[in-house]
């Protein structure tokens, strides 16, 4: 098990990797929000990924001996990501969406969380929510982590499935060397390729994840890919996890715990497929879910009434 241990902290240097594509609305207060850290041995790689508002001009506007700015053909946020971390230069490297931003002391919290577990794959932070023209709440987030402000998250995948999601690509950092571990974001998905990072990482290597909230996430955003519903989208997930179920290296405990992960994801991407009208594809990921199983986390009983609805108006058209 991995214990808590000291390094010098003058090692610690940050490589801010942000993601640009039509956030032109947004983009200025994010990159503020990281001029204005506590801590400040860090870079900032923006990729801008074809925009076409005035997101490139507005980063621009901040090109530095910190800040670099490169652009390319839109080639999706996973492309962005990978180029960004190849250009950069720092072992830890952090993941700023264009629409999101910290408070002052991110990279500090983070620091302590590094300083405290260096040999960790993920370091995260709490975060603020602001969605759909609702006010901003604080994650629930349940991490099963008693008594503690920082610790191990030991039950990764449960915690998925209770609550708002524990990881958020905007509020963590992830150290190169276990970056290179897991061969990057997968390009070319449409949505997922993150919670395709978190969970190959999570087969690894332990999470540690501080109660602090650092940062504040926008769900109402214009151009987010969660956003939008992909007729043929698939999770990049399902393989890699299917793999790793059936080796013998994974605890029963996590084997459960994945499994029923993957049960509720099943039927997001059911809700997914009904939305951009793929009834058929629904019909398919509804036929693996378990139902025992799958009231045990969120309550999805409103997901089932939606999906009752509009596969039954489709099998009377079939």
């Amino acid at each position: 098990m991995i214990k808590a241990t000291m390094i010098n902290q003058s090692q610690i240097s940050f490589s801010v990797i942000m993601p640009l594509y039509n956030k032109a609305k947004y983009v200025e207060r994010s990159i503020t929000s990281v001029l204005k850290q506590s801590y400040d041995h860090y870079e900032i790689v923006i990729v801008n990924d074809g925009s076409t508002d005035s997101s490139l001009e507005i980063a621009r506007k901040y090109e530095s001996g910190k800040v670099r700015v490169l652009d390319q053909s839109n080639r999706g946020v996973s492309s962005a990501r990978n180029v960004g971390i190849e250009n950069s230069s720092h072992e830890y490297l952090c993941f700023l969406d264009a629409d999101d931003s910290w408070k002052p002391n991110f990279l500090e919290v983070l620091r302590g969380m590094i300083n405290a577990y260096p040999d960790a794959g993920l370091y995260a932070t709490s975060y603020q929510i602001f969605e759909y023209g609702k006010k901003t709440r604080n994650a629930m987030v349940n991490t099963n982590i008693a008594g503690e402000k920082m610790g191990i998250l030991p039950d990764f995948f449960k915690a998925y499935t209770i609550g708002d999601s524990p990881l958020h690509m905007s509020s963590l950092c992830i150290p190169r060397r276990v970056f290179n571990d897991i061969d990057g974001f997968p390009e070319g998905e449409r949505w997922g390729e993150d919670l395709d990072v978190f969970g190959r990482v999570a087969f690894r290597y332990p999470i540690i994840f501080s109660k602090e909230v650092c940062t504040d996430c926008r769900r109402d955003a214009e151009g987010r890919a969660c956003n939008s519903y992909d007729r043929h989208s698939d999770w990049v997930f399902f393989k890699n996890a299917m793999d790793e179920l059936k080796g013998n290296h994974l605890a029963e405990r996590t084997k459960a715990e994945l499994k029923d992960y993957l049960n509720y994801k099943r039927m997001e991407i059911v809700v997914r497929s009904v939305k951009a009208g793929n009834y058929e594809h629904a019909w398919r990921m509804l036929y693996g879910i378990d139902p025992d199983k799958l009231f045990r986390g969120k309550s999805l009983y409103f997901l089932f009434e939606k999906v009752q609805r509009k596969l039954t108006n489709f099998l009377k058209k079939a």
